[in-house]
């Protein structure tokens, strides 16, 4: 290759040419392989940042028009959304973040035109939505090999190759539901009505034809990041700088795309488990566990053994599932033992000012002011109970009852798998025990054996995850029943505040605490003194019952008596009788006087 020499310092540029810094550099004399190459590597390179920029607009399409009118549908639940877009704003962030590296990391050779850029008008495309706009060598003038070789295309690939695996890889595992998912929801007239709807209004921005054309592209998408990797490769020199990170950043995105069909298959597999009825996988003949004991039975009287299957990681993750379940269960139980006392705290205000309505109703007070202020708070802590406690306790069983029982659910199903895999571990083991040996198992204990690693190998990545998003979720909760608790307090406050109001303003509590128990003291005491007089009166009077001969008087005393035959009589009873010294001597209390009675002629 001939290139003539360059100034070291190039002369300054006009401002028309500002627009394309870094693009334009001294005329160099090419061989016509050299610029073939050039032109090649530029073409790879805007294919790249075009499609990058077209994709990033499908993807958004997905998530504004689509995702974005879904809730307006009823057919269509939450569950629906969650399965039918999985991750899609996780794309969107991440397709946004690398098509903006990805510019400047080809700004020396090419630039995106602003007709393809999402932040334009709708109405400005002059050429079908996703098709780059057909400009002689993207606009940018001859091919240049020192502008080409300021290129860093494979740096930003390396850069986000690890954000890519995350999002890519959660997108491909929950595809094959989401599709199934759009199959059931299109048999529905209102969800097919819905995605008409935003196929024409979509129309203009993307040329994909429908909801499914768009939800596959996030899978083509990494496909094809492999393939542009590799035809930058084939037109990049040995030396150029940029050379060994491409080739790099290819062998990163095959190893990822496998990861990636590799966890998609797992995960497959692992639903296919999963959703199997008992019937068809895990119940046996009458027999079976007979068979089993017997052939473990005769195993250890011949002396060979089962290899035991140990997997120390798994031992360690799943034995906190246990332990980690109960705390779910304590937290549940804390949230709901927390309502019922707010319940039976507002019962006992209610409780206590229907006791005051009742004793004010019973006669008129000598304290009108006092009675008035009693009878408001009776009146506000019903609006209390009726209004800020509802309230309340809808907010809490919303945020924090209701996040916290679907966790709960979220932990059937690894529970499930745990079950399933350890009802497979004998075949596993016996499969490990043949390959072992030289033997070649049966085709029944292969799948098996595939099953037991698949599931395996999801409970080893979900249940890390499950443990790390239940940590995030109860911190949430209990910030969510603390800021629940803050409004319920200011709610009650605002309430009470018509009843304290008069308080408030004669007394100013500014010295904290000490303040309030002061001031309790000083009320406590009168209302203190006022109670023991009250005692001591009661105490008198019951001692003055207890002194009195009114209380020696009984109708008990006759009733245990045999009746008498004159007692019917109403004549007069003689001064001489038993029945009239009975009366003498314990006189009716109603007839008596302060004077003694007289004495007897």
């Amino acid at each position: 290759m001939k290139r003539s020499e360059t100034p070291s310092s190039p002369p300054p540029r006009s401002s028309a040419s500002k627009s394309h810094e870094g693009l334009r550099a001294p005329r160099e004399e090419l061989d016509p392989d050299t610029r073939k190459r050039l032109t090649q590597r530029r073409h790879v390179a805007r294919e790249l940042l075009d499609t990058e920029a077209a994709y990033y607009q499908d993807i958004k399409v997905v998530e504004d028009i689509y995702k974005g009118t879904s809730h307006s549908v009823a057919d269509v639940t939450d569950d629906d959304r969650k399965v039918l877009f999985g991750n899609c704003e996780d794309i969107v962030s991440f397709s946004m973040k690398f098509t903006d590296s990805l510019k400047p990391a080809m700004a020396s050779i090419y630039k995106l035109p602003k007709s393809q850029r999402w932040d334009s008008k709708r109405g400005s495309f002059s050429t079908p939505a996703g098709t780059p706009v057909d400009q002689p060598n993207g606009g940018m003038g001859p091919v240049s090999d020192l502008n080409d070789r300021r290129t860093f295309i494979g740096s930003v690939f390396l850069e986000h190759m690890a954000d890519m695996e995350r999002v890519y890889s959660y997108y491909a595992q929950n595809h094959g539901a989401a599709n199934t998912r759009l199959i059931e929801l299109q048999q529905r007239p209102h969800v097919r009505q819905w995605l008409t709807e935003c196929n024409n209004y979509a129309g203009d921005i993307t040329s994909a034809w429908s909801l499914d054309a768009l939800i596959v592209k996030p899978t083509q998408r990494l496909l094809k990041y492999s393939m542009l990797i590799e035809g930058l490769i084939k037109t990049t020199p040995e030396d150029h700088p940029d050379r060994e990170t491409l080739v790099a950043a290819n062998a990163e995105m095959l190893a990822l795309c496998a990861r990636v069909n590799e966890s998609k298959g797992q995960q497959e597999l692992v639903e296919k488990v999963a959703g199997r009825g008992r019937k068809a996988s895990d119940s046996k003949s009458l027999a079976a566990p007979f068979s089993k004991a017997f052939g473990r039975k005769l195993k250890q009287q011949i002396g060979l053994s089962e290899t035991s299957v140990e997997d120390p990681d798994y031992d360690a993750i799943s034995q906190k599932f246990g332990g980690h379940f109960f705390q779910l269960q304590i937290v549940m139980r804390d949230v709901e033992k927390y309502v019922d006392d707010v319940q039976a705290w507002m019962d006992q205000n209610i409780l206590l000012a229907t006791e005051l309505d009742g004793w004010l109703d019973i006669s008129q007070g000598s304290a009108p002011e006092l009675e008035s202020k009693w009878r408001k708070y009776a009146v506000t802590i019903r609006q209390v109970m009726q209004v800020c406690l509802t309230e309340h306790k809808a907010e809490v069983r919303q945020n924090v009852v209701q996040p916290i029982m679907t966790l709960w659910k979220y932990h059937e199903r690894p529970q499930k798998l745990m079950n399933k895999r350890k009802k497979r571990l004998p075949e596993y083991s016996k499969y490990r025990n043949a390959k072992d040996c030289g033997a070649k198992p049966d085709k029944k204990t292969e799948e098996v054996a595939l099953e037991f690693e698949a599931i395996n190998a999801s409970l080893k990545e979900d249940l890390p995850k499950l443990y790390a998003k239940t940590k995030t979720l109860i911190d949430a909760c209990h910030k969510n029943l603390v800021w629940s608790q803050f409004t319920w307090y200011s709610s009650c406050y605002q309430k009470l505040q018509t009843v304290i109001d008069d308080v408030q303003s004669e007394r100013t509590l500014k010295g904290g605490l000490d303040d309030v128990v002061s001031t309790f003291e000083s009320d406590y005491r009168s209302v203190e003194a006022e109670l023991e007089r009250i005692e001591t009166v009661m105490r008198n009077l019951k001692e003055m019952a207890t002194f009195s001969p009114a209380a020696t008087y009984s109708t008990d005393d006759f009733s245990m008596k045999r009746p008498s035959t004159f007692g019917s009589s109403k004549r007069t009873q003689s001064i001489n009788s038993d029945q009239s010294v009975v009366i003498i001597n314990t006189p009716d209390p109603s007839q008596r006087t302060s004077a003694s009675f007289p004495a007897l002629p």
